[in-house]
């Protein structure tokens, strides 16, 4: 008996042992087979990439593994804006990006840098290298993943953050909302928010003796632009809009903040994880998602009462209606949702409202420190307008104005760079891209290209735009400020419509020049703007001192 029992017992300490062994020889492979996964993304390919790059004659960086260069890139952006600007100069390239001028000569113009872990990055400034990028071959090349990751986080998933067929559907839908007619039909809504802009400025003229008076114009713009988001995007509820747009402002605060930024890529997952920053970025979420959804939850509830047809003729009424009106079943389409609707109106107002109001900050800075142009201007406005009311035809004909414009946004488009990612292997004019190169368009450096635009170009020269962008420059793809391709900014109409609406209204009433306050220091977190704000100084025009 005892010795069967010893043999029984020996026989299941050998099967233990067996399963032991068998585990640990599973354990031990998963985690070779992990740490192999971790090698492969944050080292043997990023490697490969460089390799390939290097291998036809374009040098790179060496690799830092934790945040690759982004972390010696905000020390140098940081130190670059620590630095006064003691004249105002358009040369802002060093400021805004740093790093582009010393690797460009350590490296040559079109070189490899680590733009985070694992991301090695490709400059591109070779404007026939833009164009496949953004056009020809735009279906290679997505929005990069550190791009993607923060606009997720800020905006949802939209329009500005989603690819292939679901962004070509969500486009449709939001062109629709953007064509001619629909935005004739907001120049009334622009109209109104100028001029309650104009009469807050008279109330404060009225406190002066010399009819003479100082405005913050960058606050001022930032105030319009929202009132005309406001009310040309939800109608009635444009004052609960608002408050929407605060908390968004708020929001792009702490979500483009230097310290969070850092973490979010150096630390994998880290916008999950409870931190006070975090819980204050959702916590700012939900009030503005509450505030949509009342919004929409009236909207709606009009419609289905027969007080409001078709949703309204708004941005919301065109987006509800793709929700549910639209005739999609049978053209195969799939529906908007609620939620798709909401995020939306958060990629609008977030693409829209800065870009506005820094084109109007930028273009009155311009124009007070070049008074001729703005007296060229101020007459085409008051030819054209003649003491009547602003229409469509009227703003096709300011021709003058449009240069302006077009020269506001080469020196000062809204961002200074866009980043993509090789989605799959390509070729751009000649070089082989693999997949997960990214690539990085540094706008406001192409924009100042003397072999494109000129010994001029870093001077203010709207005439350059007599004849089109065409005409200005070499390559019409050295012209990016709204993007270009498939990924032009769907908004830009919208943008110049509004921005003739704002200046033409001010010309006709106002002369400007920029106060002794102000000081030279553009930055840029999402937006190029001024660091310092801008104060400017008006003058009210004589004729309608006599009006008045």
């Amino acid at each position: 008996m005892a010795s069967t029992h010893d043999q029984l017992e020996a026989g299941g300490w050998a099967g233990a042992a067996w399963w032991v062994i068998v585990f640990t020889a599973l354990t031990v492979l998963f985690i070779k087979y992990v740490i192999c996964i971790i090698l492969e993304a944050i080292w043997w390919k990023p490697m490969r990439i460089v390799r390939k790059m290097q291998s036809q004659g374009i040098k790179a960086r060496p690799y830092q593994l934790l945040g690759g260069d982004f972390p010696e890139m905000m020390k140098l952006v940081k130190a670059a804006q620590s630095e006064t600007m003691t004249t105002i100069s358009h040369d802002i390239v060093p400021r805004i990006l740093p790093c582009l001028g010393p690797w460009c000569a350590s490296l040559g113009t079109s070189h490899v840098f680590w733009q985070g872990t694992a991301a090695p990055t490709l400059t591109v400034m070779d404007p026939e290298m833009v164009k496949d990028i953004m056009s020809t071959k735009s279906s290679c090349f997505h929005r990069a993943s550190l791009e993607k990751k923060v606009l997720l986080e800020f905006i949802g998933k939209n329009i500005l953050t989603i690819e292939d067929d679901e962004w070509t559907h969500h486009r449709r839908i939001i062109n629709s909302t953007f064509n001619i007619e629909k935005l004739k039909g907001m120049l009334g809504a622009m109209v109104t928010s100028t001029d309650k802009m104009i009469k807050r400025w008279a109330t404060v003229d009225q406190l002066q003796e010399d009819s003479c008076f100082e405005v913050e114009v960058c606050e001022e713009f930032y105030k319009l632009a929202m009132d005309i988001f406001s009310r040309t995007s939800f109608g009635n509820a444009h004052k609960q809009s608002k408050k929407f747009g605060r908390f968004q402002v708020e929001l792009k605060k702490l979500v483009m903040s230097p310290s969070h930024l850092v973490w979010t890529i150096v630390i994998p997952g880290y916008r999950i994880l409870p931190t006070p920053n975090n819980r204050h970025i959702n916590r700012i979420k939900r009030n503005m998602n509450r505030i949509l959804d009342e919004i929409i939850r009236v909207r709606l509830q009009r419609a289905e009462s027969g007080k409001l047809r078709d949703y309204g003729n708004d941005l919301l009424g065109c987006l509800l209606y793709e929700s549910e009106a639209g005739d999609h079943e049978t053209k195969g389409r799939k529906k908007l949702s609620i939620n798709d609707v909401i995020h939306e109106c958060h990629a609008l107002l977030f693409a829209g409202h800065d870009s506005t109001a820094n084109l109007l900050t930028w273009t009155i800075m311009l124009l007070s420190l070049h008074p001729q142009w703005q007296e060229r201007a101020r007459k085409e406005v008051l030819e054209i307008c003649n003491g009547k009311p602003i229409d469509d035809e009227k703003l096709r004909g300011f021709k003058i104005l449009t240069m302006i414009l077009q020269e506001v946004l080469r020196l000062y488009p809204a961002v200074a760079d866009l980043t993509r990612v090789a989605v799959k292997n390509t070729t751009i004019q000649g070089w082989s891209i693999p997949e997960g190169l990214q690539v990085w368009v540094p706008i406001l450096q192409i924009h100042r290209d003397p072999e494109q635009w000129g010994a001029d170009a870093l001077e203010f020269r709207p005439d350059r735009f007599a004849g089109g962008v065409s005409k200005a420059c070499k390559n019409s793809h050295s012209y990016i400020p709204f993007s270009c391709g498939q990924r032009t900014c769907v908004g830009q109409t919208f943008a110049m419509m509004e921005a003739k609406v704002a200046l033409s209204m001010i010309l006709q009433r106002f002369s400007f020049q920029l106060s002794s306050k102000y000081k030279h220091g553009p930055t840029t977190k999402g937006a190029l703007h001024p660091e310092f704000g801008m104060p400017v100084i008006f003058h009210k025009l004589t004729s309608f001192e006599n009006k008045d």
